[in-house]
């Protein structure tokens, strides 16, 4: 059976016992925190639209992804969530989002060094993320790289 075959099967048969229709399925919903926050939702600020709030969640993703060049972004993206009044909690997920991704393009190559975990570490107190929430997440996307790789991830 193919890579691709068996991720399909797997999310299937997740989606299936979950209930869960969508294709993209949500990291977050064993926290019972939704991970997929829609940049079109209403924001506490009536002044910030949906073009704000897409391009603030672009450069956080940016910000993540290129992460440590990008370490002096961080303190922009703190200063425009706050002038631009974004809802706290759609940052708390859009945050959380991020992070999750991050840790998803590490335990890719199912090998996590050391490096990469004090680059995991340095990332979530760049974001704020809380170390309980940051170790669920880890140990969530863990299990499911393990599920679909049919193996370990080395060095968690």
């Amino acid at each position: 059976m193919s890579f691709l075959d068996k991720l399909k099967r797997v999310l299937e048969d997740r989606h299936a016992l979950a209930g869960i229709s969508a294709k993209r399925p949500d990291p977050g919903a064993q926290s019972g925190v939704s991970l997929s926050p829609d940049p079109a939702a209403p924001d506490s600020s009536a002044s910030t639209t949906g073009y704000d709030r897409e391009q603030w969640r672009r450069k956080l993703r940016r910000a993540v992804e290129l992460y440590p060049r990008t370490q002096a972004e961080f303190a922009n993206l703190d200063s425009d969530e706050k002038a631009l009044a974004l809802d706290s909690d759609w940052v708390s997920a859009c945050k959380q989002e991020e992070f999750t991704w991050a840790i998803r393009r590490i335990v890719a190559d199912r090998v996590v060094t050391p490096s990469e975990h004090d680059r995991l570490d340095e990332i979530r107190e760049l974001l704020g993320l809380d170390e309980e929430d940051a170790a669920a997440i880890l140990h969530g996307v863990v299990s499911d790289a393990e599920t679909v790789f049919d193996g370990n991830i080395e060095g968690i």
